[in-house]
């Protein structure tokens, strides 16, 4: 039975092999059957002198299925349309392609294409301006990333417009687009000191609720609303609290045994439930609107008044460990 099972497992792992095969297989004809249909087309498209959609048929082509002679083709098409600098790292690649295969013939000819384009390269120059070297500053040349080590350096791009972009962390960003003529040897471009981003100035904090201080007035009023919100949640608490007590009896005539909630039937047990339920939103309330009552009253009977030269009577509150409430005070 184990070498049954053993059996049974080796075929698996084999099928699964040859599935997970069978698919990378297809996948990589697929790639190659589109990077053959994206090469025949960019052909035409070059025979027709229209370099600039044959150029990136052909660059997807390589990337699918990497080929010298693709590459030999895409340098063509590149010099063709004035991209120099794209022209001249293909041959480049397309050279060092053919140096690993041992063709030596074709080295030879793309190493010629690559010197003839070298004396028309033009070239970008990067620099930083003094200071502006601050943390977390990204540098980017057409969308790419430049590194510190492309930094001060003559660095090979195509004849036309560059953007160029810098940004940090608490500053402004900064582009620039840059124009670079065919017949230009070097251009060279500072980036300049970051702009520090302006903080927003922070708004004042405004009171809540704006209390007189002079005589009480306000205070009191709020002190009122706050009692008489308290007041009406404890009375709905004890409207609750009767219709708890009320579907407890209820539920207590469906059960067989009024001291053994189990032997209530479907009806008495959901009234008992309703029951706990309405007896929990009593207490919730009750407890809620008693606090808010207290503190309405205090903040009622502690509002300032207006000095006065008659006597007055003050309700001052005050607490212990057994009890608590209000104290009136006599002022002469």
């Amino acid at each position: 039975m184990v070498a049954h099972r053993r059996v049974i497992a080796a075929l698996s792992i084999f099928a699964t092999l040859v599935v997970a095969g069978g698919a990378r297989a297809d996948d990589k004809t697929a790639k190659a059957a589109a990077a053959q249909q994206l090469f025949d087309e960019a052909i035409k498209l070059m025979d027709a002198g229209r370099f600039g959609e044959a150029c990136p048929k052909l660059a997807r082509s390589q990337d699918l299925a990497p080929s010298g002679g693709t590459l030999l083709n895409l340098g063509d098409c590149y010099e063709k349309n004035g991209q120099t600098a794209s022209a001249w790292v293909s041959f480049r690649d397309a050279a060092a392609r053919a140096a690993t295969a041992g063709q030596k013939q074709a080295q030879a000819a793309a190493l010629v294409r690559a010197d003839t384009l070298a004396a028309k390269l033009v070239h970008l120059k990067l620099t930083l301006a003094p200071d502006a070297r601050v943390s977390g500053l990204a540098i980017k040349r057409d969308g790419e990333t430049v590194s510190n080590a492309e930094l001060g350096i003559e660095v090979p791009v195509d004849p036309g417009v560059h953007k160029l972009e810098a940004s940090a962390p608490g500053y402004l960003p900064w582009t620039k687009d840059v124009t670079i003529s065919p017949g230009a040897r070097v251009e060279s471009v500072v980036i300049p000191v970051l702009t520090a981003r302006p903080v927003a100035p922070a708004a004042a904090a405004q009171p809540a609720i704006a209390v007189d201080t002079k005589d009480g007035n306000t205070q009191r009023t709020i002190g009122l609303i706050v009692a008489g919100g308290g007041l009406l949640a404890a009375g709905i608490g004890g409207i609750f609290g009767l219709r708890a007590f009320s579907t407890n009896d209820d539920a207590l005539t469906h059960c067989r045994n009024a001291a053994d909630a189990t032997r209530c039937d479907a009806t008495g047990l959901s009234l008992t439930d309703e029951a706990r339920t309405q007896a929990t939103i009593s207490t919730v309330l009750v407890t809620i609107g008693s606090a808010a009552l207290a503190g309405g009253l205090v903040l009622f009977a502690i509002a300032p008044r207006a000095p006065s030269n008659t006597g007055k009577v003050r309700a001052l509150p005050f607490a212990s460990a057994s009890s608590g409430g209000l104290r009136l005070d006599t002022a002469w």
